[in-house]
């Protein structure tokens, strides 16, 4: 009676712990996305054998407190061997400040990748499973200088084999230059961020330049990579992009107005995808951390309508209330769960011929008559679904109206 009870209770605890497992793994995905998670993980299990869930009886080659030195960032990369359910741990150093990418892109099996603040941290602060086809990498991890940090290599499951391990950084990029020569145009026909362009992105998110990334060549791709680190369904703007730091990916500028006559203007042509729910993408842009409202639309956030992109969309932005500043930032703001083309369009966002000018303006006045007589206390106004400027009412007396400061386009009265 007691063997039977204490096998009742150990299934019983089994079966708990792959609920939890289960739940923990798959918990705020959409039920497509658990099925090409649990369709990735049956590839796996088909190419590798079943997989075992790592416990403490890993063949652990050493721990954190005893690491192999990998040295300084940049240094050679190293290689090793992992047995099955084994794991080793490296530490790494540097004399600077820098963005450090930890990869495991081009070793034998299926990896898995760990970076910790500390062994005595409760968890890692960085992990990744599949960046490059079953292989491993971390990108956008800032080091400070002096710092000692942690990486644990280990496989998926049972996975074993040759690994090669490479810790590379790159110096703080230098100060961003401003933008105060107007009109200012990128169309990314360089296949490169301008200096003007500070390119930013979390350690689960790129910003790049791509060539498929622009409406007839190059152009800006902002995405996002897995879902680790992104920790809810985010149903509201400021929800994901406050929530999801690690997922957010920018373009940063630094404007200074120059005084010319006009409406300082930025426009810019846009296309959205999304993965497996509208709300894994967002967009926005920014200024002075401000949401900016765009002018056609009325929206100071965008989803995509279409998982395999929206089209491209020309948004407008009127600057005009920061033209008077010495200088302000501007940033094309974006948070993504999944990389692009990861499942239908991934999440993700491309930029194309971005624009900052001063629109030309003029005053609008007349006189409203009834016949050759006038007639005041006429409401007067612009049409269309989104008129620029609100209705007034001429003067009651004489008829007479103006519309100041009106941007010089074809505009119905």
């Amino acid at each position: 009676m007691k063997s039977f009870t204490k096998f009742f209770v150990l299934m019983l605890a089994m079966l708990m712990s792959s609920a939890f497992l289960f739940a923990q793994g798959y918990q705020n995905m959409t039920p497509e996305e658990v099925a090409f998670h649990k369709a990735l993980d049956q590839q796996k299990t088909a190419a590798l054998g079943p997989v075992t869930t790592p416990g403490g009886d890993r063949n652990v080659t050493n721990d954190c407190s005893t690491s192999l030195s990998y040295g300084n960032i940049n240094d050679p990369a190293v290689t090793g061997s992992i047995a099955s359910g084994g794991e080793e741990w490296y530490s790494f150093t540097g004399a600077d400040n820098m963005t450090v990418t930890v990869s495991l892109c081009g070793s034998g099996f299926d990896t898995k990748l760990e970076v910790w603040n500390d062994c005595g941290d409760p968890g890692y602060a960085y992990y990744n499973d599949d960046y490059c086809g079953l292989q491993s990498e971390i990108g956008g991890i800032p080091f400070t200088a002096g710092d000692v940090m942690y990486v644990k290599v280990y496989g998926y499951g049972t996975s074993s084999g040759n690994y090669t391990l490479d810790i590379t950084g790159v110096l703080p990029p230098p100060p961003l230059d401003p933008i105060n020569v107007f009109p200012f145009m990128e169309d990314f026909s360089s296949c490169g961020f301008p200096t003007t362009m500070l390119p930013f992105a979390g350690t689960q998110a790129h910003a790049v330049v791509r060539a498929d990334a622009g409406m007839d060549g190059c152009g800006a791709l902002l995405d996002g990579n897995s879902y680790s680190q992104w920790y809810y369904p985010y149903y509201t703007c400021d929800d994901a992009f406050n929530n999801s730091p690690e997922h957010l990916a920018q373009i940063k500028m630094n404007v200074e107005p120059d005084g010319t006559a006009g409406l300082l203007w930025f426009d810019f042509d846009m296309q959205q995808y999304y993965s497996f729910a509208d709300y894994y993408s967002w967009f926005r842009v920014t200024a002075n951390g401000t949401p900016l409202t765009e002018v056609t639309t009325g929206n100071t956030c965008f989803q995509s309508d279409n998982a395999n992109g929206s089209g491209w969309q020309h948004l407008e932005y009127n600057l005009s209330a920061y033209q008077g500043d010495d200088s302000f930032d501007l940033v094309i703001d974006f948070v993504g769960k999944y990389y692009y083309l990861s499942y239908n369009g991934g999440d993700a966002v491309k930029i194309d011929n971005v624009h900052i000018w001063y629109k030309p303006v003029g005053d609008v006045e007349g006189v409203t008559y009834n016949g050759s007589t006038p007639l005041g206390s006429v409401e007067v106004g612009f049409l269309g679904d989104n008129p620029p400027y609100a209705p007034l009412l001429s003067d009651a007396a004489t008829g007479y109206y103006r519309f100041n400061n009106v941007s010089t386009a074809p505009i119905d009265t």
